[in-house]
């Protein structure tokens, strides 16, 4: 014989079930849902969860919410459906299992989708840092190699103007001499 307390939880686990389903597939908020109903959407997460916590009149309202949505769910019929074909203890345990089964397998997938979409960011992210990288590397290059020439530039005009300040100080010394020449001579 059932306990009120496994029947409670098959009920509950099946209808959280089917309205979490409905709502992910119609891309509807645990928000929209709660605002809707006037509850948390700590308390629908909890509800959908399974966590517990919640009364009867908060998983009601969030059944007529769902049935009255445009999508026409028909989530009661699904329910009815599924308690018909699952009456025995055993065929309601391993409906909970499959459930629990299916919720793991979903929260693997999801799992992995997001592992890949990091992944993926990453090596953009990783090619994006490389890209702008290189493209300082030849900046930096460019940059090097101009100093290099203007640095030669410098160094040949230095090597110019000590050439004219030595023609220029050995004209002055030149000079010099000269002028004192004429001076002794006067």
């Amino acid at each position: 014989m059932k306990s009120d307390n496994q029947t409670t939880s098959f009920y509950t686990t099946v209808l959280a079930t089917l309205l979490k389903e409905w709502r992910e597939q119609n891309l509807v908020t645990a928000y929209a849902v709660a605002k809707a109903i006037n509850a948390s959407s700590h308390t629908i997460t909890r509800f959908e969860q399974l966590k517990g916590g919640v009364s009867l009149e908060v998983g009601l309202r969030y059944l007529e919410f769902a049935e009255t949505h445009i999508s026409h769910p028909n989530i009661f019929g699904k329910f009815q459906d599924i308690i018909v074909n699952h009456k025995t203890e055993e065929e309601q345990l391993l409906y909970i299992i499959e459930l629990k089964h299916r919720r793991h397998a979903v929260a693997q997938r999801e799992q992995e989708e997001r592992r890949q979409r990091e992944e993926r960011i990453r090596k953009s992210v990783v090619e994006e840092f490389q890209t702008i990288h290189n493209s300082n590397i030849q900046l930096l290059t460019k940059e090097k190699q101009e100093l290099e020439e203007r640095i030669a530039n410098l160094v040949q005009e230095n090597t110019v103007l000590k050439k004219i300040n030595q023609d220029v100080s050995s004209e002055n010394s030149t000079k010099e001499n000269w002028l004192s020449k004429l001076k002794k001579l006067r």
